[in-house]
């Protein structure tokens, strides 16, 4: 009968170092859980923001250099290019390859791109691949073939499922996402007056224009209103970010709405805020809405992906329906208007919270999962 094995070593790989956000914060979560308990490594493909987080954290961690063709973003990758970047993929495996330190026991590889491009070096090494889907990519093609370099594939919702289609479901498992202690430790905001925060990179799935429409609306009736944008411009989608500040004049909103950038643990500049709204056109698990619950705050967001599981609708916040600014501006309304029921919707999420989604339950079933994998590949 084979029996248990904890993995002395853990490599986590991500494709995507030039940013952070929710998928980034699940790493760092389960990371800082495990490594009083085996060893962990990041391996990235470049510096960026999340390389400045694992050194702020203590991490180890290095990178390894891939042809530029393979590092394009914004699904800008098609026709010649997709073609190209295919054929740079064995030179892709041999580099990560080499780059994977000795005595790794498990490569935790996240979303799509990381999983293709350290899937099959992993598995070269017959090193045990556990995919993390945190947003699922709808090409059923390389949904398949990711899934056959893994051992094992976790999702954070059931609902990843209808945006991830051809995963082999004997491999998959849901793990629900959770917030770092650093959020759980800290005090709930001191609400007060009209200013809104989001946790929104400068791409079309976060619906800031579709927020900028709400609030515009919203002005009419709290003129003192604010919106505060943490997140920054990501590669690939510079000319939505140039939509975005066009917009904001248009709407007369440039005294209104400060897009903030790119800020390591956005949550601790949420102080004071009133709400917290999230419009993204698709989502998975999002992360920020966890934080924002843990503060204290009531949350607006539209109901996409597992949205509906974490916003208790009418109890910890209002979801309303994607592409809708008048139901997002509706909704802020009702918000700003009954200080009261914005209060009991806050005070109710940060309970949820701190109940339902602390680190320790995550990378507690993660590690299970680590250590069946190892004794499959045994």
């Amino acid at each position: 009968m084979l029996t248990a094995k904890r993995p002395s070593s853990v490599t986590f790989f991500d494709a995507y170092p030039h940013v952070t956000g929710g998928s980034h914060q699940v790493s760092i979560t389960i990371a800082t859980e495990l490594r009083s308990r085996t060893g962990v490594h990041f391996l990235t493909t470049g510096e960026g923001p999340f390389t400045e987080e694992l050194d702020s954290l203590g991490f180890d961690r290095s990178v390894v250099q891939l042809p530029g063709s393979l590092m394009t973003y914004g699904h800008n990758t098609q026709g010649h290019k997709a073609m190209l970047a295919a054929s740079l993929l064995p030179l892709a495996w041999d580099r990560i390859r080499r780059r994977i330190p000795p005595g790794t026991d498990i490569l935790h590889a996240s979303d799509l791109r990381g999983v293709l491009l350290a899937g099959p070096a992993a598995r070269a090494m017959k090193v045990p691949v556990v995919w993390h889907v945190h947003l699922g990519e709808r090409s059923t093609t390389l949904n398949r073939l990711a899934g056959l370099t893994s051992n094992s594939i976790v999702i954070p919702d059931p609902s990843t499922l209808e945006s991830a289609p051809g995963l082999p479901m004997q491999k998959v498992q849901v793990v629900p996402n959770a917030v770092q202690h650093d959020v759980l430790a800290r005090d709930p905001v001191t609400r007060g007056g009209c200013r809104l925060v989001t946790s929104s990179r400068l791409v079309p799935q976060k619906g800031l224009d579709l927020l900028l429409e709400a609030v515009a609306s919203v002005r009419n009736s709290f003129s003192a209103i604010r919106l505060d944008v943490f997140g920054g411009e990501q590669k690939g989608y510079e000319a939505y970010a140039r939509k975005i500040r066009l917009r904001l004049t248009e709407l007369g909103l440039d005294q209104t709405v400060t897009l903030r950038g790119h800020r390591s643990r956005p949550y601790t500049y949420w102080s004071e805020a009133a709400v917290y709204v999230q419009a993204s056109r698709w989502e998975n698990y999002p992360v920020a809405v966890l934080e924002a619950m843990a503060l204290g705050l009531p949350v607006v967001a539209t109901d996409v992906g597992a949205m509906a599981k974490i916003v208790e609708n009418g109890r910890t916040g209002i979801l309303v329906p994607p592409g809708d600014p008048p139901s997002l501006a509706l909704a802020i309304i009702r918000l700003l208007d009954n200080p009261v029921e914005a209060d009991a919707m806050g005070s109710a999420g940060r309970e949820r919270v701190l109940r339902d989604f602390v680190p320790s339950v995550m990378a507690n079933r993660i590690m299970s999962i680590f250590e069946a994998v190892t004794v499959g590949s045994n």
